[in-house]
């Protein structure tokens, strides 16, 4: 497995759209801070959880409260040990079974070959609104 962030990101992003969830948790870190901006209890994934049994949860949470009809990372920015992408998705909540689109941001900070840090961002007011109508 390559160990530049660049390779790591992408390696997770591929892990993920698999369905391999082995996978993506090898490239976290022990320690590993996962953040999804907004107002926790919102929506389920917002918030900041810690190593790879917060990740873990992550998945478990987004897996219960969403289905994914696209996901898709479309721009890569590497600075350092910093990758910046940007992209879009169109998720389907289970609860309230509305659909929507929209873009996201996403800041993974790679050390030493594994990913230590990973924030998104995006619209969080209109996918709590969604979520819960």
């Amino acid at each position: 497995m390559a160990l530049d962030p660049l390779s790591v990101v992408q390696g997770a992003y591929s892990a993920f759209a698999c369905g391999d969830t082995p996978g993506l948790l090898e490239r976290l870190g022990q320690n590993v801070v996962w953040e999804v901006a907004g107002q926790p209890g919102a929506h389920p994934t917002f918030g900041v959880r810690r190593g790879r049994e917060g990740a873990l949860e992550f998945l478990h949470a987004l897996d219960a409260a969403e289905t994914f009809e696209g996901f898709a990372p479309q721009r890569f920015h590497e600075a350092g040990s910093t990758v910046v992408v940007e992209g879009a998705a169109t998720v389907t909540f289970k609860v309230s079974r509305r659909t929507i689109h929209y873009d996201w941001v996403h800041i993974w900070t790679v050390r030493d070959g594994v990913i230590v840090g990973f924030r998104e961002f995006c619209d969080t007011a209109r996918v709590a609104e969604a979520f819960a109508a």
